[in-house]
């Protein structure tokens, strides 16, 4: 596994922000945070995935926008978080994008419903940027000191074979809060 690792940091990192989001770049700083990545590598290639894959979902806006309609918990769940948006932003919905990455579960439908909505492509690449680099500040920031705390409890547990499953531990339940946390805002 190590061996992986060392082989290939960039494209982990890359291909599973793309894919995955937080959860690897929680799991690539605590992992950083240990020497098995560049704390740099991490922020680099996470932003480069994420802003990718950011880019792609607005393009794909019509086509991702039909497959939500004939899903109807989809369609619900897309609704809630558009009604949500219209009464924070109203006619100024691109701000959205400021802050939607830590709302778990609204971030591609927001994109799409910016795509849908005519935001200009400047203005959200311009927004998505930044909003981009926030998220990763902290969110780099919570998985390298979740590296960092998981070492002072047991030496041990810094080899990779007892760290990466503490890690993804983690991970998965930071995402459940976040996502715990998302529904109660979206539900107000």
């Amino acid at each position: 596994m190590e061996g992986v690792l060392a082989e290939h940091p960039a494209w982990i990192i890359f291909f599973g922000t793309f894919f995955f989001g937080e959860t690897i770049v929680l799991t690539a700083a605590g992992l950083a945070a240990h020497g098995h990545f560049s704390v740099w590598s991490v922020v680099v290639w996470s932003y480069l995935g994420t802003v990718i894959s950011d880019g792609g979902w607005f393009l794909l806006a019509r086509p991702v926008a039909r497959y939500l309609d004939k899903d109807r918990v989809r369609r619900q769940r897309y609704e809630k978080v558009l009604t949500w948006l219209d009464r924070r932003f109203g006619a100024r919905p691109e701000r959205a994008l400021l802050f939607i990455k830590f709302l778990y579960g609204t971030r591609i439908a927001t994109i799409v419903y910016l795509s849908l909505r005519r935001v200009g492509v400047w203005v959200f690449l311009r927004l998505n940027l930044l909003g981009t680099g926030v998220w990763l500040s902290v969110i780099v920031t919570v998985g390298w000191l979740a590296g960092k705390g998981i070492e002072s409890l047991s030496p041990e547990l810094s080899r990779i074979e007892y760290l990466l499953p503490v890690i993804l531990l983690l991970s998965v339940m930071l995402r459940g809060l976040v996502k715990w946390i998302s529904k109660r805002a979206l539900d107000e």
